[in-house]
């Protein structure tokens, strides 16, 4: 049996123990979670897994000259599993380990405030230690982004540095 599943990786996830045990195909075109490259399973992923885009966000924040960055991301499986895979790129390619700033996803933030304060009270440290163009921040994040960008210029550190996000910011469709 072969079927196409729904959308993103949690779906996918939830589906691969049944999947597997009774030996029919599952396609995906969206689950990109490097969690789920499991050799010899039965998820036949239509697009790559988020650990190449972790690694080309990590060699970004290298190229642009970056020492050290914050990294603001939803506190889910997938940014979190991200997030792993850019700390890791990121210091093999000599940078600091990034500092986290998870914010929860299971609940509608109305208040940025304590997210984008902690963010920016972080960058103001790495500022002193590394200089302000060597520090980066990125976000990691879904349709919420657009109220993070709205209040973001109350910020004037975080504001002012320079940002990369990841492909769920660029297309979340807002």
């Amino acid at each position: 049996d072969i079927f196409i599943s729904g959308g993103d990786s949690s779906q996918a996830e939830a589906s691969l123990d049944y999947v597997n045990q009774n030996e029919m195909l599952m396609t995906n075109y969206a689950s990109a979670s490097p969690l789920l490259s499991i050799e010899e399973d039965q998820l036949l992923r239509l697009g790559p897994n988020d650990a190449i885009q972790g690694k080309v966000i990590a060699k970004a924040l290298q190229s642009k000259g970056f020492d050290a960055v914050v990294i603001m991301h939803r506190d889910d499986e997938f940014a979190s599993s991200l997030y792993g895979v850019i700390e890791s790129e990121f210091v093999q390619l000599g940078g600091e380990t990034p500092i986290q700033v998870p914010y929860p996803v299971d609940i509608e933030v109305q208040d940025w405030s304590p997210y984008l304060g902690q963010a920016d009270a972080n960058l103001v440290t790495l500022r002193q230690t590394y200089g302000s163009s060597n520090v980066g921040f990125v976000v990691i994040s879904f349709g919420e982004i657009v109220p993070i960008l709205l209040e973001a210029p109350n910020y004037n550190t975080l504001y002012s540095t320079s940002w990369i996000g990841c492909d769920t910011t660029t297309l979340s469709g807002n």
